[in-house]
């Protein structure tokens, strides 16, 4: 392993090894599998994600929650922060993100929009009046311009996108978003 300007990463002869290490697990699993008389292989070992708070804790919990119950040998982290976090790649396996995401050993893709709601109370209302237009409310309550309708991407370290764990999670958090698109985006 080398430190970079992104943290930990691979050297190309750590890079190899891992690959040859992958091919020896996954050989063990299929004699596993094979012994115990299961059909289809199941998914071992621990896949790491790091998402936004609120969304990791509503959507992705879900979809994590569901692949486990699918494939009982595969673990699953989650690592939820109220800010943005730092994508270093050693340090997950797939993470999900308000925005773009930066790094170039990560392969992105868009995974859902969703929309900000904003309220206020009835203290509020009576001291300040109800706003007329959304544009009224903006600049009452925020001073720049804000887009109340933000993306979240999902990002994969470049040699994690074929694990099949990996790629079950993914797959996993796409129908949790697909199957909720209405609290994502309400009309």
């Amino acid at each position: 392993m080398e430190r970079g300007s992104e943290g930990w990463a691979l050297t190309d002869a750590g890079k190899a090894v891992a690959e040859s290490a992958r091919a020896i697990e996954d050989a063990l699993s299929r004699a596993v599998d094979a012994v115990s008389g299961q059909d289809t292989p199941s998914l071992r070992g621990t896949v790491r994600v790091n998402a936004p708070d609120g969304f990791g804790t509503v959507f992705a919990t879900p979809a994590l929650a569901r692949v486990r119950r699918c494939h009982p040998g595969l673990q699953t982290e989650l690592i939820t922060a109220t800010r943005q976090l730092a994508l270093h790649p050693s340090g997950f396996d797939l993470a999900l993100a308000i925005g773009k995401t930066p790094g170039s050993r990560l392969v992105t893709e868009h995974l859902t929009d969703y929309a900000l709601g904003l309220y206020a109370s009835d203290a509020y209302l009576t001291r300040c009046g109800s706003p007329e237009t959304l544009a009224d409310l903006l600049r009452r309550l925020l001073p720049d311009e804000v887009d109340i309708r933000l993306p979240i991407t999902l990002a994969v370290r470049r040699e994690a996108v074929t694990h099949p764990a990996v790629r079950a999670v993914r797959d996993a958090l796409h129908q949790e978003v697909v199957d909720r698109a209405a609290e994502l985006l309400p009309e």
